[in-house]
């Protein structure tokens, strides 16, 4: 059976839209272990996870 063109789009973009909160809650984690793990002044970290 093959798919056409349009079809892999639709596909593609349905992947990326159950992805996304995966994608962004993972990029959110890192760098706020990043802040919390770094040599910034205690006020700075406060400010930045809060």
């Amino acid at each position: 059976m093959k798919k056409k063109k349009g079809e892999f789009g639709a596909y593609a973009i349905g992947w990326l839209y159950l992805l996304a909160p995966v994608i962004i809650l993972a990029v959110v984690l890192v760098v706020k272990y990043f802040i919390a793990a770094s040599d910034l002044p205690d006020w700075f970290k406060f400010a930045l996870l809060k």
